[in-house]
């Protein structure tokens, strides 16, 4: 079976879910390839060859008059939209033009699936496609089902899909009903037989990994509160933030004028997945919280996960999709927003007892490995695709 990814960007810095995913349909023996609306940094390579390579908008241009054919078809069809996203369907109608011969000449070939990772511009072109024989999948996070959105182009897009896969029960309570067809399968993460971290003695002096896009909604002022009354309860902290974007001048500031000396702030910018990684895997916690008024563009961070499947103890705030992840005292710490000076507390109670923090790091890790598993949801991913494609041979 061809599985054909369609991303806003691949590869990408902050959406490496979506890599892991196809990586592990390839080690299941699946033909995987992609489609990039989007050119990717220079610094990443793609997992999966691409369907066709990204193109410049001037390119792209060049599938206009085409694409004006397909937007005009879906409006016959029953798409509506609001004016002022004319534009970007016009954009999404002319990438679906660019491949539909491509996506057409696969279908002839077997049996295929189109999945598309977030129901926005991914899932515009996918829906666009007048691909009669595939199955057509789109996975739903957070950021789509909670923001505010043309509520007839929505709609459309939700019944142009075969089947729906939310990524947590928090995204499929914000979906509209629809009787069949949506799945729950979480976004998991490759997780090793068993972690290595054993903790023998209290921790005094704790590095910290936050590995985020630094935007409003990862909170790094609430994490960066809890870290100074953690130095205020004995604990030396050494702050590692890899991440890039508009809170990046907010931490400078705040790293140049902490009155804590216990508190270094140490920043990696954006850096490449494997090396996001080691740093985590080199820290004693994790914390990644988020802000509880923009819940609805937050749903289970990807680092939370792999914090927990590397012995990492995490920390983190009830928002979105994150106390499917999170248990406070079980699985990690879970803090109040609106009291950091309670979160420090608890992870110093942590820190200082070695038994109890090793009882949670063990249980963090077994939770991963049952619900969060890249290799479980795959499984559950080909089990749906399949079950589909039979679906669909019996409708040719």
């Amino acid at each position: 079976m061809k599985h054909i990814y369609f991303c806003t960007t691949h590869p990408s810095f902050s959406e490496t879910f979506v890599a892991t995913e196809m990586q592990s349909l390839a080690d299941c023996g699946e033909e995987v390839l992609a489609y990039s609306l989007r050119k990717p940094p220079h610094s990443l390579s793609p997992c999966a060859t691409y369907l066709k390579p990204p193109c410049s908008r001037l390119r792209l241009a060049m599938w206009s008059a085409s694409g004006l054919r397909i937007l005009i078809a879906n409006i016959r069809t029953g798409l509506r939209f609001r004016p002022r996203n004319t534009l970007r369907l016009m954009v999404a109608a002319s990438h679906a033009a660019r491949v539909f011969e491509v996506v057409r000449r696969l279908e002839e070939q077997g049996d295929t699936v189109l999945h598309a990772h977030f129901l926005d511009r991914p899932a515009d072109v996918v829906a666009m496609l007048p691909a009669s024989g595939a199955t057509k999948i789109v996975t739903v996070h957070a950021a789509d089902a909670y923001k505010r959105s043309d509520a007839a182009l929505r709609d459309w897009r939700v019944t142009s899909f075969d089947r729906i896969i939310c990524a947590s029960d928090y995204v499929r309570r914000g979906l509209p009903e629809r009787t069949s067809g949506i799945d729950v399968i979480h976004c998991g993460v490759a997780v090793p037989l068993g972690h290595e971290r054993l903790i023998t003695q209290p921790l005094t002096r704790a590095r910290v990994c936050t590995v985020a896009r630094l935007i409003r909604t990862k909170n790094h002022p609430y994490a960066a509160a809890v870290l100074e009354h953690l130095t205020d309860l004995g604990i030396s902290v050494e702050w590692h933030i890899v991440g890039g974007g508009p809170m990046e001048s907010w931490i400078r500031h705040f790293a140049d004028t902490t009155t804590r000396g216990e508190l270094r702030v140490v920043m990696h910018g954006e850096v490449a997945h494997e090396q996001a990684l080691a740093l985590m895997r080199a820290a004693d916690l994790t914390i990644l919280p988020s802000l509880a008024e923009l819940s609805g563009t937050d749903g289970i961070p990807v680092a939370l996960m792999e914090a927990m499947a590397s012995g990492v103890l995490t920390v983190s705030t009830p928002v979105g999709g994150i106390p499917e992840l999170v248990i406070d005292g079980v699985t990690g710490v879970m803090g109040d927003p609106s009291d950091p000076q309670g979160c420090a507390a608890a992870v110093a109670d942590l820190l200082g007892d070695p038994g109890r923090m090793q009882q949670v790091i063990d249980a963090a890790f077994e939770h991963v490995r049952e619900s969060f598993n890249a290799r479980e949801s795959v499984a559950a991913l080909l089990n749906l695709t399949e079950s589909n494609a039979q679906l669909q041979g019996t409708r040719r």
